[in-house]
């Protein structure tokens, strides 16, 4: 009994030994593969990012490859357009020059200056026959006033034929004796000759003239004398010649009997 007390605390000091030097074994074994992991990783990376660096390259060329050859097809494509573009170019010119020489007729620069002339002769043909407002200068303030009241009358035979009519009508009128006066004169005595224009002038005129004979009833049952007076005065002026013009003269005589005026 006294044998085994002394032997134990000598084994439970062994114990203790071998523990404490199992355990920095065991340290020493975890730190090692630690470093031993920490190396390999390192290498691991330091060795990838060549790898990966030559894969980006080797991409970029095959891309530069691909363009090149979709740069060179194209170019392949395009070479007969480019080649034909002269020729189709050339043809209208060959095939209208052999127009003309089949038919005899003359170059374009030939027909240029036959139109010049031609377009000259029919210019002074015009100008003889229908004095032009520009043969002679206005000499006075009515002249002017006259020319320009015809121009205007003039554009509007393009635009309008009845109201074009109604002013040269008015010119003539207006300014008669002036040279203005005369050409509005003659130019409205020649739109009349045409059938058809003077058809549309005359319906025209008869429902203008309608319109003014109305408008001057309604002054005259509003006792609006003068104004009345005025619109009968300027429909008798401009459709004096259409059955609304007549029975103006009649209502203006009736009216001025009326107001006493003269």
């Amino acid at each position: 009994m006294f044998e085994l007390n002394q032997t134990a605390p000598l084994c439970q000091s062994r114990i203790k030994s071998i523990s404490s030097r199992a355990m920095r074994s065991f340290t020493v074994g975890l730190a090692a593969t630690a470093i031993a992991l920490s190396l390999a990783s390192t290498n691991s990376f330091a060795g990838a990012k060549p790898a990966r660096k030559a894969d980006a390259a080797r991409s970029a060329d095959a891309a530069r490859k691909a363009d090149a050859a979709r740069k060179a097809d194209a170019a392949r494509k395009a070479a007969p357009a480019r080649r034909a573009a002269p020729a189709r170019k050339a043809a209208p010119a060959r095939r209208a020059a052999g127009a003309r020489q089949a038919r005899g007729t003359r170059s374009p620069e030939q027909r240029r200056n036959a139109a010049t002339v031609k377009g000259q002769s029919s210019t002074s043909k015009t100008a003889t026959k229908k004095p032009s407002t520009a043969t002679k200068a206005p000499t006075s303030l009515r002249e002017k006033l006259a020319q320009t009241k015809l121009e205007a009358a003039l554009k509007m035979t393009t635009k309008n034929i009845p109201a074009g009519y109604f002013q040269l009508r008015q010119v003539a009128n207006n300014y008669a004796g002036t040279i203005a006066g005369n050409i509005a004169k003659e130019e409205a005595d020649s739109i009349m000759k045409d059938d058809r224009k003077r058809a549309t002038i005359e319906a025209a005129a008869s429902s203008a003239a309608d319109r003014e004979l109305s408008i001057a009833t309604r002054y005259i049952k509003s006792r609006n004398y003068k104004a009345a007076q005025t619109r009968l005065e300027r429909l008798i002026e401009n459709y004096g010649e259409t059955k609304a013009g007549k029975q103006g003269k009649d209502l203006l005589k009736q009216l001025k009997e009326k107001t006493g005026v003269k």
